[in-house]
């Protein structure tokens, strides 16, 4: 049972990135949040910070990570909830926005997950995340964690390749689920989540759907025939271990990639089912009326845009 909250003000850190974007414009639709968002200094010229000023949005010019401790508390002094949307490289630096946090008295820190459900151990990636998880446990802010699944744009197979033929290739079996999301709809759901007191020190999968690759390569016949004919390229297990094993050996930051591929297709750790059995919350089972778009629906606005 959800309860509401009344309007917030939110800060997102990193507003201008692909995911700090959806959670932006997502808020601001919503109608229910007063939002600012941080750009590093250099980057206020672009033409999205114009549009996100257009939303009502307040964007203030701040590289987070060279800003003093003096700052990032002004910054989150009246903030009932600070959302980072930082890149993954900078994930680790994240203590100095719960440091802050803390200090601002912010009601809600919610850090940046916004990636697939995975436990301790299966990800290097996933390890960073569960350190800053740890760290504001351990300050005591009160927190959201979410996940939002793969995005639908790098789940199906692209007509023209523009990953060096990654998404052509499928891991394991075939038939195991994984959850996805528009990344443009992120920030609907969040929307649904901030404003809603029960999902305060919980952790939140907002997804849209959950698919198969099996599924997926169907739905791309279906809806792009004959226009991807011969391109998938199954992987056994012991071939993505394989191949995971060489990229940590040689350090190739492809190994990022394969982690991603066996914890999603091989172990099913970013299925609904795995998630629930570990605690999370699923934002669509939680809010039945909740706008979703199904894996078959993206499929038919992705290919035929494609045409």
């Amino acid at each position: 049972m959800s309860t509401t909250i009344p309007k917030q003000n939110v800060v997102i850190v990193a507003v201008t990135g692909r995911t700090g974007e959806s959670i932006a414009r997502g808020l601001a639709e919503s109608g229910q949040f007063s939002i600012t968002g941080t750009v590093r200094p250099e980057s206020l010229n672009k033409p999205l910070v114009d549009e996100l000023k257009a939303l009502g949005i307040t964007v203030v010019p701040l590289d987070w990570q060279k800003a003093t401790p003096s700052e990032l508390q002004a910054l989150f002094a009246n903030a009932d909830a600070v959302l980072s949307a930082c890149n993954w490289e900078t994930l680790g630096d994240q203590t100095r926005l719960i440091d802050a946090a803390k200090v601002a008295g912010v009601k809600r820190f919610v850090p940046c997950d916004w990636g697939t459900v995975c436990p301790p151990g299966a990800m290097a990636l996933e390890d960073t995340k569960r350190a800053i998880h740890e760290y504001i446990f351990k300050a005591g802010v009160p927190y959201t964690i979410i996940a939002v699944g793969f995005w639908y744009e790098i789940t199906f197979p692209p007509l023209e390749d523009a990953f060096g033929g990654w998404l052509y290739q499928t891991p394991g079996p075939g038939d195991v689920k994984s959850a996805v999301v528009n990344r443009e709809h992120i920030g609907r759901i969040v929307a649904r989540i901030l404003d809603d007191a029960g999902t305060i020190g919980a952790r939140v999968l907002a997804n849209e759907d959950e698919v198969t690759l099996d599924q997926v390569w169907a739905l791309a016949d279906k809806y792009a025939p004959g226009k991807l004919d011969g391109k998938r390229v199954k992987l056994s297990d012991e071939e993505v271990e394989r191949r995971l094993a060489a990229a940590i050996a040689s350090q190739d930051m492809y190994f990022r990639l394969l982690e991603y591929s066996k914890s999603m297709y091989i172990s099913g750790h970013n299925s609904e089912a795995a998630a629930r059995e570990s605690g999370w919350i699923i934002a669509r089972e939680r809010y039945p009326d909740l706008k979703v778009q199904t894996a078959e629906e993206w499929a038919i606005q992705n290919y035929s845009a494609s045409a």
